[in-house]
């Protein structure tokens, strides 16, 4: 559902190397706007 978002961040963010599964958890959250996870971790992302 979110691979082209997926592949874009890769290209944009990682210079084409592989979204580790960590970071694709948390970045479809926070598309997906499940936001609870981030406010119990205390962590805020930034947008471009």
């Amino acid at each position: 559902m979110f691979e082209e978002r997926l592949a874009q961040f890769s290209r944009d963010r990682l210079d084409g190397r592989p979204v580790p599964d960590d970071v694709r958890v948390m970045l479809v959250a926070q598309w997906e706007a499940r936001t609870d996870f981030s406010a119990l971790l205390g962590m805020t992302f930034l947008e471009r």
